[in-house]
């Protein structure tokens, strides 16, 4: 049976499931976790949906969002849910230390589902259904639900768009295939609102959003006769302009638009130092540049860590992202 299969199968029998949603979480992650609470609902799961970090204000119009859990202790948090065996699925979630922290072996009975995307994935699961070919783990969900039992419509649909919008950057980036065209469609027809994703994604800047946003971008700094820009942000940016970190949300992505840009950056602080968002275009692989600190990703889009603080990691990148040798490993997915 295909891991696919499993999947199918463990979500039809298990009565009780517990939805995880990874660390720093972006649209895919909950998006599916959105859309899987919904359809548990619907059929009479019992459910819970858990990450570490908060969630986002961006995703608060989210269906299920306001049962969101953030969890710092998933031993304790599991043990508060009695002896009965629960289906815990992780979503776009590619090493076990990205998900909760304290996550325990499974319980007698439990049983771990691993769905993602990223080709750098540990398989941490019992099952392990990993497409690289997929845009988004919302690709493979939709795909999964559209061939099944269940019944299910709007906020199942919403969820999932959600996630292959944010994970395709509006469905523009290399990625993106007839298949996640052919999804998104199908999600249509279930009856997404289309007014309701565009403001809940695009039109929610306030003042302070645009202020933190000039703010970083005066700071950008440039290397390779432009063809590497790295910029950063300081705690205290979030305090003089009344933001939150989820208002750097996509400001990579705005980085990368200069034309000459190869390679872009994002530093934002993170309580053991900094924090780095990576985007790239061809011919530099993201998810390879960024293992040399550590961290993974996908071809175009990637992150790691770095003990620096924000202004010293940001030169620190300039330097590294300018050599030669970088620009040397076209990108595989």
């Amino acid at each position: 049976m295909t891991p696919r299969a499993q999947v199918r199968e463990h979500l039809q029998s298990f009565p009780r499931w517990i939805l995880i949603s990874h660390e720093k979480p972006d649209g895919d992650t909950l998006g599916c976790a959105s859309a899987l609470y919904a359809l548990a609902r619907q059929q009479g799961i019992e459910v819970r949906w858990w990450g570490k970090d908060p969630l986002p204000s961006l995703y608060a119009f989210l269906p299920g969002s306001k049962r969101y859990e953030t969890v710092q202790d998933a031993s304790a948090a599991r043990s508060a849910l009695g002896d009965d065996p629960w289906l815990w699925v992780f979503l776009d979630t590619s090493r076990r230390d990205r998900s909760l922290p304290g996550l325990p072996v499974p319980a007698p009975g439990d049983l771990f589902l691993n769905l993602d995307h990223h080709g750098d994935n540990d398989a941490f699961g019992d099952v392990n259904w990993i497409d690289p070919q997929a845009a988004a783990v919302g690709e493979m969900v939709t795909d999964l639900l559209l061939d099944g039992p269940w019944d299910w419509g709007q906020d199942v649909a919403t969820g999932l768009y959600v996630a292959l919008s944010t994970d395709t950057g509006s469905f523009r980036y290399e990625s993106t295939t007839g298949a996640t065209h052919r999804a998104a469609a199908a999600l249509l027809d279930r009856g997404v609102d289309l007014s309701t994703v565009e403001d809940g994604l695009h039109r929610r800047f306030q003042p302070g959003t645009l202020h933190l946003w000039g703010a970083v971008l005066s700071r950008s700094r440039f290397g390779k006769d432009g063809s590497v820009v790295v910029s950063w942000v300081e705690e205290e940016d979030y305090r003089i302009h009344h933001s939150d970190p989820s208002e750097t949300e996509n400001l990579v992505n705005l980085l990368l638009s200069l034309r000459t840009a190869v390679i872009a950056a994002l530093v934002t602080p993170h309580e053991t130092g900094s924090r780095v968002s990576l985007r790239t275009r061809p011919p530099v692989d993201a998810r390879a540049l960024a293992s040399r600190f550590g961290g993974g990703g996908h071809p175009r889009a990637a992150g790691f860590r770095m003990e620096e603080t924000p202004s010293q990691a940001t030169a620190r990148l300039l330097e590294e992202f300018s050599r030669h040798d970088v620009f040397g490993h076209p990108a595989t997915r």
